[in-house]
């Protein structure tokens, strides 16, 4: 946040690489798919019908996600005390998925010459700015908090989503 407020301390952000297909072909999505239609049996499906039916989780966290839109919930407060559901409403916001080891946001439209990435080291952890340019149009600016406890960020720009790892 201080950053677009203050532009002269951009020196603190460090660039990040980020690859293309012809640099790293062999990414492959780290999640199985799981099996749909005629091929799953009646208990796989249940069972996976359960694994994802936190309904009353869902709307507690669609209800902090409006009281921090609407400035009733600080979103320093927030950032605090759980900054991986900051980062999952960030991403989410932007179509993508967060994984385990990462996350992916599809960027299609947009070539890997119009997508910078920059870290920053701080106290609270490590913080990912993603900047696509739009042509004429102002780019689109986000910062991400990624988890704590993590050194390294690589990058990916492959068929229209952009793959971050850690």
């Amino acid at each position: 946040m201080e950053a677009a407020h203050n532009p002269s301390s951009m020196a603190s952000w460090k660039p990040l690489d980020v690859l293309t297909d012809s640099d790293n072909a062999t990414l492959v999505e780290m999640e199985p798919t799981p099996p749909t239609g005629l091929e799953a049996s009646v208990e796989q499906l249940h069972a996976s019908f359960h694994e994802e039916a936190n309904h009353l989780n869902e709307v507690q966290a669609m209800h902090t996600q409006v009281l921090v839109s609407a400035g009733m919930l600080p979103e320093s407060h927030l950032a605090e005390t759980e900054p991986d559901r900051q980062l999952k409403w960030m991403v989410e916001a932007l179509h993508g998925k967060v994984n385990p080891d990462g996350l992916t946001i599809p960027l299609l439209g947009v070539t890997a010459d119009d997508v910078s990435l920059f870290t920053r080291q701080e106290p609270e952890g490590t913080l990912v700015r993603l900047v696509v340019n739009d042509g004429d149009n102002e780019p689109l600016e986000r910062e991400m908090p990624i988890p704590t406890g993590i050194e390294e960020v690589t990058a990916h720009y492959i068929n229209g989503r952009l793959h971050l790892r850690w």
